[in-house]
């Protein structure tokens, strides 16, 4: 047997240990990785929330639908996108409806990246829980796709048709379920409910909410691109003036005005797939007859970039990131 002494040498040291471990869970250390479980770098503090009966009373459920495998011979399969539906959610009740953002996750990601599961909630969807809650953001549904079909892992190039995927097959199958604004589904009644859809993403998915810009404006008015710059698929080598004076024609191009469209961008100062967007977004500033640049909201323009000083390419920077955009959008 240990003497009494001994035994308490060794358990200051077991509670000295699990301190330790504990503290570096919470730690706001950037991590320059992609990981696919936010739950592993998320720090939430919600210990001062005004009600914190609000927690895991929101839900999170999955959506399935049938799409094409444009790399397959169009093979018709079945994917899955997650969709988070806030506390007071009630589907008998047609009266109340929600603006939705799309977002996608990075390259080593999951639709359950950042919502967790329905069983396993991340920390994220508890924090949106509280900024709703503290009537911070507007209640809201948000929905989180995926261009991995199955287990596969070389799926980035479907980047660049992901925009087919979403506009005829996500779309539909998750607004025809829930109580959105769109009660027509034709193509022009999608076009119809474009202020009330948003479309964001973290690094690979930043480059498709850039792409989602160009491609889908007729159908969305917001936009959060994070940490990655718009890449065009002809000339993935484009500098950053030849890259904004690209998008600025194919805007000019789609008649669209510079209140018909909202970008909320945001990265790391030492993010070094966001770095190049700084550099792009500061090109798109020259086209002030479709760019106004803004510091606050889009009160007085239409285009905001959030600079992170010092911050690395993290999932968890992209969290802190979306906390600042997410009011702001369908704000005007």
């Amino acid at each position: 047997m240990f003497k009494r002494n001994t035994l308490n040498k060794f358990t200051v040291v077991f509670l000295l240990m699990t301190a330790l471990l504990l503290s570096g869970c919470n730690s706001n250390t950037d991590i320059n990785t992609e990981s696919s479980n936010i739950s592993d770098i998320q720090n939430t503090d919600i210990s001062n929330t005004s009600d914190i009966q609000h927690i895991n009373s929101s839900t999170v459920e999955v959506v399935s639908y049938k799409t094409r495998d444009i790399e397959n011979n169009d093979k018709e399969i079945t994917k899955q996108a997650e969709v988070y539906l806030p506390r007071g959610y009630d589907s008998s009740d047609k009266s109340v409806k929600y603006n939705v953002l799309y977002f996608m996750h990075g390259t080593e990601g999951t639709e359950s990246s950042y919502l967790g599961t329905p069983s396993s909630p991340s920390d994220f969807k508890i924090k949106i829980d509280e900024m709703i809650a503290d009537k911070e953001l507007e209640p809201l549904i948000i929905v989180m796709p995926t261009l991995r079909c199955g287990d596969e892992e070389d799926y980035v190039a479907k980047t660049d048709y992901f925009d087919e995927e979403l506009i005829e097959d996500i779309i539909p199958a998750v607004e025809q379920k829930y109580n959105t604004y769109t009660d027509d589904f034709s193509d022009e009644g999608l076009k119809a409910s474009r202020s009330h859809r948003a479309f964001g993403g973290f690094s690979m998915g930043g480059q498709v909410a850039w792409n989602v810009f160009l491609s889908d404006t007729d159908y969305f008015k917001y936009y959060m691109p994070l940490c990655h710059s718009y890449i065009n698929i002809k000339s993935r080598d484009m500098s950053a003036d030849d890259t904004a004076e690209f998008i600025a024609q194919n805007i000019k191009d789609s008649g669209y005005t510079s209140s018909d469209y909202y970008i909320f961008a945001a990265t790391g100062t030492n993010d070094e797939y966001g770095i190049p967007m700084i550099s792009m977004v500061d090109s798109l500033k020259k086209y002030t007859d479709l760019f106004k640049l803004s510091d606050t909201d889009f009160s007085s323009g239409n285009l905001i970039l959030y600079r992170s000083e010092g911050d690395f390419h993290s999932m968890y920077n992209s969290c802190k990131y979306m906390y600042k955009g997410l009011p702001l959008l369908f704000s005007n």
